[in-house]
């Protein structure tokens, strides 16, 4: 499991397979369910994830920014990816 959000947009997403998405479903307002080509969820996404979600957004920044300079998870295009134990 990989989390990435993009600060530009206030967007947390979570990887749960590394699989492509060949489909996709908005499930609520705001959050966007991705399937493989089998139907198994591949991530979700979460739109303005600071007005809906109790989450600590700077404190994952900086996990990943430190965690990119160490090499071991580098930074994306538009945002910053987490692994699952960075957010513990």
């Amino acid at each position: 499991m990989r989390f990435s959000y993009h600060p530009n947009t206030d967007a947390l997403y979570i990887h749960l397979s590394e699989e492509p998405s060949v489909n996709a479903d908005e499930v609520i307002p705001g959050v966007v369910f991705d399937y493989d080509t089998d139907g198994k969820l591949v991530g979700f996404d979460i739109d303005h994830v600071s007005m809906v979600a109790n989450i600590s957004l700077p404190a994952m920044q900086e996990v990943s920014v430190a965690q990119s300079e160490s090499s071991s998870i580098g930074s994306m295009a538009n945002g910053h990816s987490l692994s699952a134990p960075d957010l513990l």
